[in-house]
């Protein structure tokens, strides 16, 4: 019974809390405590952590397990984040570690959030009591800044930079020293390579002077441990390959996998771990979709919060822009950073279109170079500056009541003072900078603003605003305004950052440029957050192109004809709708406030979302980059802006045209051919497909008419013709060459029989049930001609499984009689049939043939037996968690739903064990068809749903691939359903070398930074 407890991790369950928590149990658990501290140390090491699976209701009470954890645990460690101090459980569980621990003992770490904002109250301060003169207790509370642990940075970082935290108040010692000890055993992992080269050399010239027998022994040992050494660096670069992956930064982990792999100047063991990081990391086997399919191709970050990005118009430069006023520069073309730049106090930033990056710090505006960030102008304008706006040839700028205009140049071209007192808000430009729209704020009201830079007029639109979501000038000039109507009664609640209005309307309203009057106004949606805006774009009908405006308040989207307001289209999302990303062909693509993608389109009669980028986005933008279009997405609280492209590192897929199997439909490969099956539920028809896979086109289709489903399919060895078994031990043949179709009969006799089926390269062999004798019948299917034998057996007898021996000398039938479940062994030479094995109330029964045993299932073992019944070995397992096992040989391989595949000796004596990969509804479902291949030392084995490939040399899983058809061993291609749209296609199964050549066409060369082949312990 656990009785103790180094610490009780406190959370709340949502997702990137349970993460967080998840990632701090599993580190502290295994964190190693350097030798030298152990001696000083508190603790020897760091034992258990408690972490609760579930969270209770919150009007239940503490569990008497969560106290006992509580109240026996050393520390408490509280993961915070926005909505931690909303969470009555983590009140609970911190008020009662309190009763019996110092404030000292409760750690907390930061998941997401600024300190202040989501520590919870009860832990920024201390209580301390006193008793004054009169017996009166006075409490007093003391301010505290408990320490906190920042895991809002990738978990890779944090591992390495805030865990010691935690580790050394648990400990006993102090962070620097715990890092300074961890950072001298890094150095001395990174050099083992080195050291067990040097020692080899070593070892080789201090015994060439005892003997030359000793050196060569010691020199083989020594260039073994060296394999070792290196076997171990790229298992560990292949684990932190796959955590970089799952970080998002695809091209960190490719870099990490090919590093781990031989690179031609190293002779590096080819470890299997290797293959899979980099066949992930590049997309190998990802199966293209539509538009959904994003991958995450790059990361770009900053040392700080960033706060918005921007990038340039023709697409070359993308700009950060963080929390420390820092600038920085990339390339889109190579990823590189150009430069960086800090900023000074109040400096702050705005997109200048095609001009450059605009710096506005008081009155002083400060052009920066989108190439390299240098300098372009600066200049000093007569007033404040309180809002800007920018064209692609020109910049405005107000505040104070007044409007300056500057060229490319930086010079002033227009300035104008408003007749009335007020701030100036937003200022938008149309394209050619010729107009200009100003939100003007005066107490309680807002006011909009033309300016005419032609006629250097300025002229106020219609009436006063309560509150202006966004505005935008059209092309000739005319102002489209999306306002909240009565937004000064306006009550608000925050959920998840935003801001909800009741009881409001948004309204857009176009204002004409001549004599700034309304034009025409439309409600386009119940507002339900403070997040609006519109982008001017355009549609086509049977009638011509419209100008029309798309505007989205909240999860709404309209659009609206701009000529006169008229409703083209309206659409309801379940999430907010963050920014709109672009317009072709009557289809807009918008992000979603928790990530999803958003289709808006003409062409259909419902608009779709899919997920696509993390959760809780701030930001995203779509940019194009040579032929390929990308998306890149800032989530919210992030160092780093993610760049994703669609159908990224796919070429390893080829379609298949022409054919869409149904759902369930069977498949096989036959030599050149992909032979298809599909049956319709309830339907008196099948269809074979007989599918080219070198020509890529259907060759031939059989349709079998029958009432009763197709138990096997096929084609004969001559690759000529097509055979299918049907249930009533009916067997229809199609004779390609020259179309001629037959239909025969195994057994004389009525529809209702049934059969027992195996079937080899030209043979359909069954067992016949129904008949007044137990009849053996064995059909030639090119020649269409069969034999007839009586096989004595129980006259009950009734057979559903038949399996072949690989000499076909005997066969072995699974039948029941008499409520018992008998294995018979049936000798073809003689046509007798003798029961070898026999139980009864079986829950399953299945067996696999091999040369030298069987393996028999029942409910209680797997047991392995010769072919004379002799029991050579018995698994005892749980066989609700076996999903299938196969011989090959003298080995049996059994597949469990917990991800594990084991091999045992024909003695019952396990011999290798392999992780793998088991679909979800597997583990569900015992009723799953394995399909097996063996190729030399690469076992190829799966399901419907997914496949593994297994490097058996290694014991390792070298790649996994869902939504299998079949696998074709002639082209070492497996073949796959793709489900959007529906199709086939075709992987081919790369080499190791294949995948190098990728993995590097993939970085284009680039090459990990200094600092981070130093993190990772590489030359």
């Amino acid at each position: 019974m656990i009785n103790h407890y180094n610490a009780f991790i406190s959370y709340r369950h949502e997702k990137r809390d349970i993460e967080v928590a998840k990632e701090v149990q599993s580190q502290l658990e295994h964190f190693r405590i350097p030798e030298s501290l152990k001696e000083s140390a508190r603790i020897e090491r760091i034992e258990r952590v408690f972490r609760d699976k579930d969270e209770l209701p919150l009007t239940s009470n503490l569990s008497d397990d969560i106290e006992t954890a509580l109240r026996q645990s050393d520390y408490l460690i509280v993961i915070c984040s926005e909505h931690t101090a909303e969470s009555q459980w983590v009140q609970r569980e911190i008020n009662l570690f309190l009763e019996t621990h110092s404030q000292e003992c409760v750690l907390t770490v930061l998941s997401h959030g600024e300190p202040e904002d989501v520590i919870p109250e009860r832990l920024k301060y201390r209580i301390e009591t006193e008793v004054d003169k009169d017996g009166n207790i006075q409490e007093t509370r003391i301010p505290l800044e408990p320490l906190s642990c920042d895991y809002r940075m990738p978990f890779r970082a944090a591992r390495k930079k805030e865990l010691p935290r935690l580790a050394a108040v648990m400990i006993g010692c102090s962070y620097d020293e715990l890092v300074q000890r961890a950072e001298q055993y890094r150095t001395q992992r990174r050099r083992m390579i080195t050291a067990a080269a040097g020692t080899a050399g070593a070892a080789a010239i201090s015994y060439l002077l005892w003997s030359n027998a000793r050196i060569n022994e010691n020199l083989e040992l020594a260039l073994e441990n060296l394999r070792q050494s290196q076997i171990h660096e790229s298992q560990y670069l292949s684990s932190e390959s796959l955590e970089a992956l799952n970080d998002q930064d695809r091209i960190l982990a490719v870099q990490l996998a090919l590093a781990a792999l031989p690179d031609g100047e190293t002779d590096r063991p080819v470890i299997a771990e290797a293959e899979y990081a980099l066949a992930s990391a590049i997309g190998t086997y990802q199966i293209p979709e539509h538009q959904s399919d994003y991958f995450a191709v790059r990361k770009y970050s900053s040392e700080a919060i960033i706060r918005d990005f921007m990038i340039s118009p023709d697409d070359s430069t993308l700009v950060l822009v963080d929390s420390d006023r820092r600038i920085s520069l990339f390339s889109l073309k190579d990823s590189t950073k150009k430069c960086e730049i800090q900023l000074d106090t109040g400096t702050t930033v705005i997109d200048a279109k095609a001009q450059g990056i605009a710096c506005v710090s008081g009155n002083t505006v400060t052009m920066l170079s989108w190439k390299d960030g240098s300098e372009l102008y600066r200049t000093e304008l007569s007033h404040w500056i309180s809002a800007s706006g920018c064209g692609s040839d020109a910049c405005a700028f107000a505040g104070d009541s007044t409007l300056t205009i500057l060229n490319a140049q930086g010079q002033i071209t227009h300035t104008a003072e408003c007749p009335e007192e007020g701030r100036f808000g937003s200022v938008k430009l149309s394209a050619d900078a010729g107009k200009v729209l100003l939100e003007q704020r005066q107490e309680d009201t807002i006011r909009v603003w033309f300016y005419d830079t032609e006629q250097e007029s300025l002229q106020k639109t219609g009436p006063s605003f309560a509150y202006i979501m966004d505005m935008a000038v059209t092309d000739s000039g005319d102002a489209v305004v999306l306002e909240l109507v009565n937004g000064t009664d306006k009550t608000t609640y925050g959920v998840e950052n935003a801001v909800f209005y009741y009881d409001m309307t948004a309204r857009l309203a176009c204002y004409s440029s001549g004599s700034a009057s309304p034009r025409w106004s439309r409600d386009v949606s119940f507002i339900q957050d403070s997040n609006g805006d519109i982008v001017l774009t355009s549609y086509s009908d049977d009638y011509g192109d419209h100008d029309a405006v798309l505007c989205s308040s909240a999860n709404i989207q309209t659009l609206v004809d701009l000529s006169d307001g008229r409703l083209v289209r309206r659409a309801e999302y379940p999430y907010p709708v963050r920014s709109i990303l672009n317009g072709v062909d009557n289809t807009w693509l918008s992000l979603l406030q928790n990530g999803d993608i958003a289709l808006f389109s003409l062409s259909s009669e419902f608009c779709t979302t899919f997920a696509a980028f993390p959760e809780n986005t701030a930001k995203g933008a779509r940019f194009f980059s040579d032929d390929s279009v990308g998306i890149m997405i800032l989530p919210r609280t992030s160092r780093s802006v993610i760049r994703y492209e669609m159908d990224f590192a796919n070429p390893n897929y080829s379609e298949l045209p022409g054919i869409v199997p149904g759902y369930g439909a069977g498949t096989k490969v036959v030599g050149p051919f992909l032979l298809i099956s599909d049956q319709e539920l309830f339907a008196d028809t099948a269809t074979i497909t007989v599918y080219d896979l070198e020509s890529k086109q259907i060759a031939h289709e059989m349709v079998v008419e029958s009432s009763r489903s197709i138990q096997h399919f096929g084609m004969a060895a001559d690759l000529e013709t097509v055979y299918a078994v049907t249930q009533d031990a009916v067997v229809h043949t199609l004779h390609l060459p020259d179309g001629k179709e037959g239909t025969y009969r195994l057994a004389p006799g009525t529809d209702s029989l049934s059969a027992a089926y195996a079937v080899d390269d030209d043979h359909v062999y069954a067992l016949i049930n129904g008949l007044q004798d137990t009849v053996f019948s064995c059909y030639d299917i090119p020649n269409g001609t069969g034999e007839l034998h009586s096989i004595a057996v129980p006259e009950t007898s009734t057979f559903s499984t038949l399996y072949f021996r690989d000499d076909h000398r005997f066969c072995v039938s699974e039948a029941t009689s008499g409520g018992k479940r008998i294995l018979y062994l049936i000798d073809l030479s003689e046509y007798t049939a003798v029961p070898v094995y026999e139980s009864e109330n079986m829950l399953a029964f299945d067996v696999s043939c091999g040369d030298t045993f069987l393996a028999v299932r029942d409910e209680q073992c797997i047991r392995l037996m010769d072919y004379e019944g002799t029991q050579l070995g018995e698994l005892p397992m749980d066989m609700n968690n076996v999903l299938s096992f196969h011989l090959f040989d003298d080995q049996l391989y059994v597949l469990s739903n917990n991800s594990l595949l084991e091999a045992y000796s024909r003695d019952g004596e396990k011999t290798a064990g392999y992780s793998v990969f088991v679909a979800e509804n597997s583990a569900y479902n015992s009723m799953h068809t394995y399909e097996w291949h063996r190729i030399d030392n690469t076992l190829f084995f799966g399901d419907s749903t997914l496949w593994n490939v297994l490097d058996l040399s290694q014991n390792q899983s070298k790649l996994y691939i869902t939504s299998v058809l079949a696998f074709d061993p002639e082209r070492s291609q497996i073949l796959v359903k793709r489900w959007s749209p529906d199709s086939v296609g075709a992987f081919h199964l790369c080499t190791t070398e294949e995948l190098i050549a990728a993995g590097k066409e993939v970085t284009a060369g680039e090459e990990m930074s200094a600092e981070t082949k130093q993190y990772y312990g590489l030359k």
